[in-house]
């Protein structure tokens, strides 16, 4: 998230300083790590640093939740072998955790103003404003692509029998990425399918199966599965949040920037920017010294301009006679 790029102008200037430390063991057990217990306390910490909703879909997955909490383990493992080489005494192992804990505390900060924009209301309101986008007719189908018509002709006699669709799908389409799920492709609107494939579809009423139907990715054994005269609230709920997230963390840090007072000692050779009185000059939008693209290196410090000279540009050659 681009605004993530501007957390360290939101931190202290001279925070205290951090050490390492564990966090409580209270909560429901997890993971055993090497004999020392790893708690859901610690997992949820973890899991803080990263978006809600990309947790809620590993948290869906077992595999994927599986694996982030290995590697929270692997993380606990190699925290241990560094205390014990007594890396946190380390003068600027002791600075690089401070600015890390500035960045998460900015971090953290944003994270509950973007909390606080995702209420049922707010959502509501947001999903009617966009009642053209989500008032569209859809429709849910499976399909089997072939190239074949041959195949294809064989295929809908077999699922007009009564063979399973799905599995028709997993062994003949040639859409491998429908195919694995049974030739389901969601629920779609008119615009979203090319003309053939959506006029079929639109035009067949839900649990019957058409085809071939003709495209210039071949035959298609279509079945409809459900209609729906829109989008339901529910359906669109998380990617309303993270707008909705996005929205308010970027309108707070923009007032921050707005009131921001910077002065700066120039570097050797550096021209001091011009800037308006009371008001530091932001270049391409971003504080000063931000380069294009607003990123920060991980750990705090502000990103040090190229001490390159700009080549000066070619000189205009005369007019020919």
């Amino acid at each position: 998230m681009r605004t993530l790029a501007l957390t360290l102008f939101l931190a202290a200037c001279q925070p205290p300083p951090v050490v390492p430390g564990a966090i409580a063991a209270d909560g429901e057990l997890v993971i055993t790590v090497n004999g020392k217990p790893m708690t859901s306390r610690v997992v949820d910490a973890a899991a803080r640093r990263i978006p809600a909703e990309q947790v809620a879909k590993m948290k869906a997955d077992p595999q994927q939740w599986g694996g982030f909490v290995d590697t929270l383990a692997l993380t606990q493992v190699l925290y241990d072998e560094a205390i014990a080489a007594g890396l946190h005494n380390d003068p600027k192992v002791q600075d690089m955790i401070t600015m890390v804990a500035r960045e998460q505390l900015s971090r953290e900060l944003l994270t509950r103003k973007g909390d606080e924009a995702v209420t049922d209301a707010k959502l509501m309101e947001a999903y009617e404003k966009k009642a053209v986008q989500y008032g569209k007719p859809q429709a849910r189908a499976s399909h089997v692509l072939v190239k074949d018509e041959a195949l294809a002709n064989e295929i809908k006699a077999k699922a007009d029998a009564g063979a399973d669709f799905a599995e028709l799908a997993k062994t003949h389409s040639t859409d491998k990425g429908s195919a694995v799920k049974g030739g389901d492709l969601g629920w779609f609107d008119q615009n979203r399918m090319v003309k053939e494939f959506s006029d079929a579809a639109f035009a067949a009423t839900p649990g019957q199966i058409i085809g071939p139907i003709q495209t210039r990715f071949g035959f298609h054994i279509i079945k409809v599965v459900e209609k729906r005269d829109k989008t339901p609230f529910e359906d669109v709920r998380n990617d309303l949040a993270v707008a909705a997230r996005r929205e308010a963390t970027d309108a707070y840090v923009q007032e921050k920037k707005a009131s921001l007072k910077l002065e700066r000692t120039p570097l050797a050779g550096e021209s001091p920017p011009a800037q308006a009185p009371g008001r530091p000059q932001m270049p391409h939008g971003m504080p000063p010294g931000m380069p294009p693209g607003g990123a920060v290196p991980m750990g705090g410090g502000l990103p040090r301009p190229s001490l390159s000279p700009t080549p000066a540009p070619a000189p205009t050659p005369p007019p020919a006679h």
